[in-house]
């Protein structure tokens, strides 16, 4: 399996999809499916980590074609149906790339995603993104 799908942290507050060099999109929406799953497994909301340090690349063939477009489409569909943020750690200025051309082709695609350098950012990211909520809620 080209994707990794695990709890983050003990709380389960966070699921962590490890990509691993090479995954495909069928992968990709499983993993969706999966986090969905867990997600509605607690009674809170869970926010997901896309670690892609060790993935250079992105399916080949599905950049810029007409299938890529309706996976795209897909994916934002799934996407959607996610209650929490979604950080994407370590990816390569090319997945950035890709990622803000589909957005702005398929303006489905969530605009609430956030990049940040490696998986050890992401993780201060949520936490203070958890801190804040804290204590506004307060």
């Amino acid at each position: 399996m080209g994707i990794l799908v695990e709890w983050d942290n003990q709380q389960q507050t966070i699921i962590r999809c490890t990509f691993k060099q090479h995954w495909t999109w069928n992968e990709l929406f499983y993993t969706l499916d999966e986090v969905k799953r867990m997600s509605s497994e607690v009674n809170q909301r869970v926010d997901a980590i896309l670690d892609f340090s060790s993935a250079d690349l992105i399916p080949s063939g599905m950049i810029f074609s007409l299938n890529g477009h309706q996976q795209a489409k897909t994916l934002a569909k799934k996407a959607s149906e996610s209650r929490g943020r979604v950080v994407i750690a370590g990816a390569s200025r090319f997945i950035r790339l890709v990622y803000e051309t589909f957005r702005n082709l398929t303006p489905d695609i969530s605009t609430g995603v956030y990049f940040t350098d490696d998986l050890a950012a992401a993780r201060r990211y949520l936490e203070q993104q958890h801190v804040s909520e804290a204590q506004t809620a307060l």
